[in-house]
């Protein structure tokens, strides 16, 4: 229980300065290769990882690290305050509270969301297109 606690918090550490070097850029080499990776880069990653030259128990334990670690992240991006995500939502609400119960009209709110959510897609098709960009040109993350 320790160790995964440990490494949890690793993780944590690791997606904060992760997004905070993808924000402000960073040469830290830590930060080296793809900073974002979209399903196309995860698949790309799995497969890397299924054919690499290692034994099956080395294999299954980056795997399981790597779904672990996925997991984490994309729990912490979705507490963020970004429209659409459960964070963008959380906002609202804390909103609500300091106007002391006053509501935003759902009209509103609805359109911060659909363009929060307009913006994620956008930025998702563009990841998507740096993933597939990167397997032509026949480079690896390893």
């Amino acid at each position: 229980f320790p160790l995964g606690w440990r490494q949890s918090m690793d993780i944590l550490v690791l997606t904060r300065n992760a997004i905070t070097s993808s924000l402000i850029g960073s040469s830290n080499p830590q930060f080296e290769g793809p900073s974002t990776v979209g399903p196309v880069g995860i698949g790309q990653l799995t497969g890397e990882i299924a054919v690499a030259d290692a034994g099956i128990d080395a294999k299954i334990i980056t795997l399981v690290t790597l779904a672990a670690t996925l997991s984490l992240s994309l729990a912490i991006l979705n507490i963020l305050p970004i429209p659409a995500l459960d964070g963008g939502r959380i906002f609202f609400v804390l909103v609500e509270i300091v106007r002391r119960g006053k509501k935003i009209s759902p009209e509103r709110e609805g359109l911060v969301h659909f363009v929060g959510f307009a913006l994620l897609i956008g930025l998702i098709s563009v990841i998507s297109v740096q993933d597939v960009t990167r397997i032509v040109r026949g480079e690896s993350f390893f």
